[in-house]
């Protein structure tokens, strides 16, 4: 009898499930019609031109930006194009004019909150370069602070932009724990950290389309990333370096020695001990070494070639170095280079050219309504949500603006004067020499140096 019910049982217990299938399937279509519907029609940014399917959806940007490998940026360019200065780009994102800067990015006496999604890409969220709440960063920024403040080859072909990460990673280690990596001097020039610090951006895509990406990859134990993926070794050591240099900082404070490193003034503040854990100063680390790192070597590298490029522009910086540096061994000082004009103006140029960071530099107001004018209308901004500028056509913003501004910005300003008075004043090209040699470009153009995708860093080819 009972195995009669058991089969009898069966075919309402098919029905009861492909019932539940059918009404989750209808819930779930319904729910998604009733949300894109919102977002076009009463969402705070419906009444913003743009792409409809920008409007209704992040798969929109994920779509092009990890099938088509960071192309979404110029599918913003198309949407400026057609709709005008003000786009929205995002459900919840505005790009707009480069005019409107001063509002959105304005200094420390207003606030402005960084976009929670857009931070997403970092493994290193509590870094104050990844803060999203404008005072929590106002203190963590306020901890480095000081520290950051203005105060041979045979002739074979090399790659230079290894070379300059090289010299920028050990640069930005001495200025953060006193200690230098010594890449400068490794076998190719440390490579492989480069092609590591490049790798991360692979990954970007995916960390802002889905919140639990990088927290998923951080709680990997390291023993198993290196079993599911062995070319994460580098990844690895690199935190471990990281580690042990805050260790070696920790180590000379308690042996009286009087250092004045980024870690040391952390050490110094009055952050509270939950903000200095080993694993926030972690991520700190990163934040600082992978910053200090690609954006000024690829700049570097921007340069040169434009100058390799345009030997009339090569020869009047070498002019002008010449009369500044008359002993080309000397040492320039960077007081005295910012005041060389020309000198100046090839680093600013360079400075649009490479772009530092190509990713849309998003705020959000938090307390008022921004207002937008396009010359035709008014757009009011609703509080919360922010717009940005990808294009920065009009307006330099490599290091951002406003008390979000890279806090970094003076060091690199440093190594562009420092490197490139040195470099051109020794070297120059084969039809003009330096005291020191020549340089020429070797089987690179113009495609070399163009931005082919936004990876949060300029992609080239």
């Amino acid at each position: 009898m009972g195995a009669v019910e058991l089969v009898a049982s069966l075919p309402v217990t098919k029905s009861v499930l492909a019932w539940l299938w059918a009404s989750a399937a209808i819930v779930f279509t319904t729910y998604i019609l009733l949300l894109y519907t919102y977002r076009l029609t009463l969402h705070p940014l419906a009444k913003f031109p743009g792409h409809r399917l920008a409007a209704i959806t992040l798969w929109y940007e994920f779509y092009h930006d990890f099938f088509g490998h960071g192309t979404y940026i110029f599918k913003i360019r198309e949407m400026h194009e057609k709709y005008g200065p003000i786009v929205r780009v995002t459900p919840y994102e505005l790009v707009n004019d480069p005019a409107f800067l001063p509002e959105l990015m304005p200094a420390s006496k207003n606030r402005r909150n960084k976009y929670a999604r857009a931070m997403q890409v970092f493994s290193f969220a509590e870094a104050a370069g990844a803060t999203v709440d404008h005072d929590a960063h106002r203190i963590r920024r306020g901890a480095m602070s000081k520290t950051f403040s203005k105060e041979s080859r045979n002739g074979q072909p090399i790659s230079l932009l290894p070379i300059f990460g090289a010299f920028t990673n050990d640069l930005i280690s001495e200025y953060a724990y006193g200690f230098n990596s010594h890449r400068l001097e490794g076998p190719n020039f440390d490579l492989k950290f480069f092609e590591m610090i490049n790798s991360f951006h692979d990954f970007g895509a995916l960390a802002l389309q889905f919140a639990w990406f990088m927290p998923l990859m951080n709680s990997i134990p390291q023993q198993l990333l290196l079993k599911l993926n062995p070319g994460m070794k580098s990844f690895v050591d690199f935190k471990k370096e990281l580690l042990s240099n805050i260790d070696r900082v920790k180590k000379s404070r308690l042996d009286g020695k009087d250092s004045h490193t980024v870690f040391d003034e952390i050490f110094d503040s009055r952050l509270t001990e939950h903000e200095k854990r080993p694993g926030r100063l972690l991520e700190k680390a990163q934040n600082i070494s992978i910053a200090g790192t690609e954006t000024v070597s690829w700049t570097l590298s921007v340069i040169t070639f434009y100058l390799l490029s345009i030997p009339r522009v090569l020869s009047k910086l070498r002019a002008e170095l010449k009369e500044a540096l008359p002993d080309a061994s000397s040492h320039p000082s960077i007081k005295d280079m910012e005041q060389l004009p020309y000198l100046s103006a090839v680093i600013l140029e360079g400075l649009r050219l490479s772009m530092g960071t190509s990713n849309r530099q998003t705020r959000i107001n938090p307390d008022d309504a921004m207002v937008f004018n396009d010359g035709k209308k008014q757009w009011r901004i609703p509080v919360g949500r922010f717009m940005a500028d990808p294009r920065l056509k009009r307006n330099l913003m490599s290091f951002s603006q406003g008390s979000r501004q890279c806090l970094g910005m003076q060091l690199a300003y440093a190594e562009l004067y420092l490197v490139n008075s040195a470099i051109w004043r020794r070297f120059g090209t084969k039809q003009e020499k330096g005291e020191d040699g020549w340089l020429e470009l070797f089987e690179t153009d113009k495609t070399d140096v163009e931005m082919v995708a936004d990876m949060f860093v300029v992609r080239h080819s």
